[in-house]
């Protein structure tokens, strides 16, 4: 059983602000229009970070017109109530729905969000996309997160919040990314592998998916 996320869905004005306020200071500088976006192009996406709040970042220049009105467009978040299973092809399951209404700063939708319950192994994220009406076709539209970590239902549904610092932290194969050369930006080098094995996983597996290929190296290590 998953537990549904305690505190409300909602965002944070305080460190929304924060957040505008460097993107701000960034368009201000003397740097070029395209260094101005590489370097804010590092926020966008979504990060659960580790005071528990998540910041979410869209380049949404479609909307950057001011040609809808700011309640019709919104962050739309899907939190399941019940543990999910992943690998069955079919089964019910009630989501938590909630809509937040992002800042909006140009050609960007920014916003710090409380409430949203990262992914992991075990237990399915909150999923989430930014949604508008168009006013020329009265049809409600959506823009994905094309930098998720996590699409578990396909690039056309819902984004998963994911915690890529615990991930990151708990790997069994950290120790192998810590050797190297360390280059002057303290950027590890791993040296280059002596065998690649390259597969298909829908080929190489029974099901087709990841999972099926795990099982087949769990059974080999078995046997």
């Amino acid at each position: 059983m998953v537990a549904v996320v305690s505190s409300p869905v909602q965002i944070v004005e305080a460190e929304t602000q924060k957040l505008l306020d460097w993107v701000d200071s960034i368009e201000a500088s003397d740097d070029t229009i395209f260094h101005k976006a590489q370097r804010i192009a590092t926020r966008l996406g979504a990060y659960y970070r580790p005071d528990g709040l998540t910041e979410i970042g869209f380049w949404t220049p479609e909307l950057a017109a001011d040609m809808i009105q700011p309640k019709n467009i919104y962050l739309e978040v899907f939190t399941a109530k019940k543990q999910v299973d992943p690998t069955k092809p079919t089964q019910k399951v009630i989501f938590h729905r909630d809509y937040v209404q992002l800042a909006k700063h140009g050609d960007y939708h920014w916003g710090v969000i409380a409430g949203l319950r990262p992914g992991s192994q075990s237990t399915l994220g909150s999923l989430y996309w930014l949604r508008y009406l168009c006013f020329e076709t009265n049809e409600v539209k959506v823009v994905g997160d094309c930098l998720a970590h996590s699409y578990p239902y396909g690039v056309y549904a819902p984004a998963e919040l994911y915690d890529m610092d615990r991930v990151q932290r708990d790997r069994a194969d950290l120790a192998y990314f810590e050797q190297g050369d360390r280059d002057e930006d303290g950027i590890i080098r791993v040296h280059a592998p002596s065998n690649i094995l390259q597969l298909h996983v829908n080929t190489a597996s029974p099901n087709g998916y990841l999972s099926g290929l795990t099982q087949v190296y769990r059974d080999i290590a078995t046997k």
